[in-house]
């Protein structure tokens, strides 16, 4: 679904250029190098409509905490507790596809941003770079860093509307 029907979900809201979807500093693109290098995803690059650099958090369009068995489901920006702090939409660009450091067995940290950090939007329209965690990868910041969801899908930490992303 994170690949192709949120996508098309979105279109009547975005514009109808092919570009928007495609980071300029996306050397892979993303979402076919997720769908070629990483089978936790179980989709077929041939499946996927467009490149796209851009990741929709699973909160907003799924719920529940198996990835293979998420059930669809409609919220709305008013069902966040902290949208200054919530993360909604991140550029997931990679900088070279054949970096081991951003993407191997499963294992996906882009760096086409910078080491350990990554552009992300948050509910209240705000964008800003936020940092990994120092055990992701990331480096120490005081400030601006990724606080995972315990009770995202599989642990990927993005999965209420009342988890503070960013504190």
């Amino acid at each position: 679904m994170e690949f192709i029907d949120v996508w098309g979900l979105l279109h009547p809201y975005i514009s109808t250029n092919g570009s928007f979807y495609l980071c300029p500093a996306d050397r892979g693109p993303a979402n076919f190098t997720l769908a070629r290098q990483s089978p936790s995803f179980y989709i077929s690059p041939n499946l996927l409509s467009f490149p796209n650099s851009y990741w929709y958090w699973v909160a907003f369009w799924a719920q529940g905490s198996n990835l293979l068995s998420l059930t669809p489901r409609q919220r709305s920006v008013s069902e966040v507790r902290y949208p200054s702090q919530k993360i909604i939409m991140d550029c997931e660009a990679i900088s070279n596809t054949n970096d081991s450091s951003q993407i191997s067995s499963g294992v996906y940290l882009p760096q086409a941003h910078g080491k350990g950090r990554w552009p992300t939007l948050f509910v209240d329209g705000r964008a800003s770079i936020t940092w990994f965690p120092v055990w992701m990868g990331g480096t120490v910041h005081r400030s601006g860093v990724w606080q995972i969801d315990p009770s995202g899908p599989n642990g990927w930490g993005t999965g209420s509307l009342d988890w503070m992303d960013v504190p």
